[in-house]
């Protein structure tokens, strides 16, 4: 189930995005549950971040999509948020508030539907999901996306997490499927990265969110780079 909020103050065209919801529904099989909000005031009182997609008209009356979309960004970080605009200059600035696309008035079924599913394949990307380390002390159940980088030494997996660091014996060749499955990438022979973490990607060299640096080996940059593409735009490039 895809939770949705469409933030738009033309009934018409929150009745033709809820159409195009459903047509794509019945195609790919994917269910909905649709929330509707005439404005970004009334959607921002008592905001919770439970929407997987937020559309989010930019030219709306009170309060426009830009500044209702900075707003919702200092409470949840992580929806994944797409403009709908008959102004189509202004969608470059919604980069600034970490928008993943937009969709141009009037809106054509086809390039809603090739939006829409990268954004699917985004916003699963951030699925909670938690896995189990049995370390040599004790069992301990972490959030896959807290996890920053794991490395694999001597036959010992380090996790590197934001409540600190967990060994266990194994092999990265063991766990890799899994991850790969939830938005992490392969750096090198001995290293898996969570993208949701990369900060900067330059070159051989993967910026962490946590300053680390780790770096690219040549047989595994190519592979890396479209995996990045792939979890940041929900496309190969």
């Amino acid at each position: 189930m895809i939770k949705i909020a469409i933030v738009e103050n033309s009934p018409e065209d929150a009745n033709e995005l809820n159409k195009n919801l459903e047509k794509y529904s019945q195609e790919y099989g994917v269910k909905f549950e649709c929330s509707s909000f005439v404005n970004g005031i009334i959607f921002l009182k008592d905001y919770k971040p439970e929407y997987d997609i937020v559309f989010m008209d930019i030219d709306m009356p009170h309060m426009d999509g830009l500044e209702a979309a900075s707003k919702l960004r200092e409470i949840d970080e992580k929806v994944v948020l797409i403009f709908i605009t008959n102004l189509a200059q202004y969608a470059i600035k919604g980069y600034s508030v970490n928008a993943f696309d937009f969709v141009a008035k009037p809106v054509s079924y086809y390039h809603f539907s090739t939006m829409l599913k990268r954004a699917i394949i985004k916003c699963n990307y951030e699925k909670k999901t938690e896995i189990t380390i049995n370390t040599p002390r004790k069992i301990v159940k972490i959030d896959l996306l807290g996890i920053i980088y794991i490395e694999v030494s001597n036959h010992r997996l380090s996790y590197f997490t934001d409540s600190g660091e967990y060994e266990c014996w194994g092999s990265l060749k063991n766990v890799e499927n899994d991850f790969l499955s939830n938005g992490f990438g392969r750096a090198n022979s001995s290293c898996l990265v969570n993208l949701r973490r990369v900060q900067e990607l330059h070159g051989g060299e993967v910026k962490l969110d946590n300053g680390k640096t780790i770096y690219l080996s040549r047989g595994q940059k190519k592979d890396f780079c479209q995996q990045f593409a792939q979890f940041t735009f929900g496309e190969n490039n």
